[in-house]
């Protein structure tokens, strides 16, 4: 907090000679420094998908998130190299997968992503041989951001009926 307070300080001094409260300066101050570090934990979320998903680049995820991120998938709970292997059994799997962000809202250090994607069945995906069949799924993602990085993921995603169609739902 004492880089906030020093900042304010320098605020108001440059206010000087307006009728502006000391306390009313500091809290749009703090206030414009939350909504930037809730806009740039914004970006970071959507880059780890679009750059795993949509560039197929898996280094994003130890660029983007912290070495002990927690990833809470189907009832449990994996680390950074779990992550990493779901994304790479969906890209082996789904070789054209395309990823879009149809809605992304972040307050303070939680960013909320509502996805959309589709691709179509060209490889082995969950021990299940190809089946040329095009799916399309959506989901919820909430992160937890820390220092910039992503320390938690909680997934939802909605593909059940989808991966029946391909008998490949265990």
């Amino acid at each position: 907090m004492t880089l906030f307070t020093q900042d304010a300080a320098s605020l108001l001094s440059s206010l000087a000679g307006r009728r502006l409260s000391a306390s009313i300066a500091r809290f749009t101050f703090v206030e414009e420094v939350i909504v930037l570090s809730s806009a740039a934990n914004k970006n970071v979320a959507i880059q780890l998908y679009e750059r795993t998903f949509n560039d197929r680049d898996l280094t994003a995820v130890e660029e983007l998130t912290v070495p002990g991120l927690v990833f809470h998938d189907a009832g449990t709970d994996l680390g950074r190299d779990g992550w990493v292997w779901v994304a790479g059994q969906w890209l082996s799997g789904f070789r054209d997968l395309s990823f879009s962000v149809a809605f992304a809202m972040a307050e303070g250090d939680r960013v909320l992503l509502h996805w959309e994607a589709q691709g179509t069945h060209h490889g082995e995906f969950r021990g299940h041989p190809p089946t040329g069949k095009l799916i399309s799924l959506s989901g919820l993602t909430l992160m937890r951001l820390s220092g910039g990085k992503i320390a938690e993921i909680w997934d939802q995603v909605s593909a059940f009926g989808q991966l029946q169609a391909l008998n490949v739902q265990d």
